[in-house]
């Protein structure tokens, strides 16, 4: 629906606290409101555009990530090669990059990154 809500999941330990409901939750991206939601697993993800994880392992992100393989979520995480894991953005500065970008994940889940975020980015390949 064009009218839905975009929604922000945190899976895990939650970095943000009351900030990231501040930022956004309530606000508008392309005529959607923005919605932030807490969620303890996979199986509240309906209707989830962006998931952030975090806290988890190397092997239970791998696992998270299988579940999702293929949907159109946008993963994010900081945890140390989370996109050679299988997510798809990746917080780690390393050679002036801020990001680490999954390119074959993303491409698998029909989502589409803009180019600039792109050049923001070191592309890595999944490990596994």
């Amino acid at each position: 629906e064009q009218d839905a809500p975009f929604v922000i999941a945190i899976l895990g330990e939650d970095p943000f606290g009351p900030f990231i409901d501040q930022a956004l939750d309530g606000r508008m991206i392309a005529g959607r409101q923005v919605r932030i939601r807490r969620i303890a697993g996979t199986d509240e993800l309906e209707d989830c555009h962006v998931l952030f994880i975090a806290g988890y392992s190397f092997a239970e992100t791998e696992e998270l990530l299988d579940v999702l393989s293929g949907r159109p979520v946008l993963t994010v995480g900081e945890a140390e090669r989370f996109a050679h894991s299988g997510g798809m953005i990746g917080f780690h500065v390393r050679n002036g990059k801020i990001l680490q970008i999954n390119h074959t994940a993303i491409e698998r889940s029909g989502l589409v990154l803009s180019s600039k975020l792109l050049g923001l980015s070191e592309l890595v390949e999944q490990t596994k």
